[in-house]
């Protein structure tokens, strides 16, 4: 998370502010409940995340946890937005734990990991990012709480993501 907040602010961080603001006009125009809104909620989201490694501001956090959290459960499990929302949840539940330190963030992350795992095939091209976050999700648990259980797991998913490589 450093590196990229140090990133962003090499660039004045102002580019990722401006998008957020953008993408709140956007989504406020839209209309409410349509798929169209659910699409911009998980962009304002993911930008809100952005802006929050920027500058540390906890709210931008917990509104992107918020709007993740309604289009996961609006958008048809099949939808190829759903796995997107179900790994920015779970990438802002880390951040918000690596932040605040509150276990149940880790646990509720890697349910949440589990469930894009779930929702998207082998054969997708995002499919090894989404494998390879669940696994850093469990050493760090494991670096936490020394469960061997989250070893085993990042060892049998490092094996399977090989299996399924080219």
């Amino acid at each position: 998370m450093l590196i990229l907040r140090h990133q962003i602010t090499l660039s004045g961080g102002d580019d990722i502010e401006e998008a957020v603001q953008l993408l709140r006009v956007t989504f406020m125009r839209s209309l409410s409940g349509s798929m169209d809104q659910v699409a911009r909620s998980v962009h304002l989201a993911i930008s809100l995340r952005l802006l929050f490694l920027w500058d540390g501001d906890l709210g931008h956090l917990e509104e992107a946890l918020e709007l993740n959290r309604q289009a996961a459960g609006v958008l048809p499990y099949s939808d190829m937005r759903w796995f997107i929302t179900a790994q920015e949840l779970a990438d802002s539940l880390s951040a918000r734990f690596s932040e605040v330190g509150d276990a149940s963030d880790l646990v509720e992350a890697l349910e949440w990991d589990h469930r894009a795992i779930a929702a998207i095939s082998p054969s997708h091209a995002s499919y090894s990012s989404v494998v390879l976050n669940t696994i850093s999700h469990l050493c760090l648990r494991y670096e936490i709480h020394h469960r061997l259980e989250d070893l085993e797991e990042a060892v049998v998913l490092s094996q399977e993501l090989l299996e399924v490589l080219p």
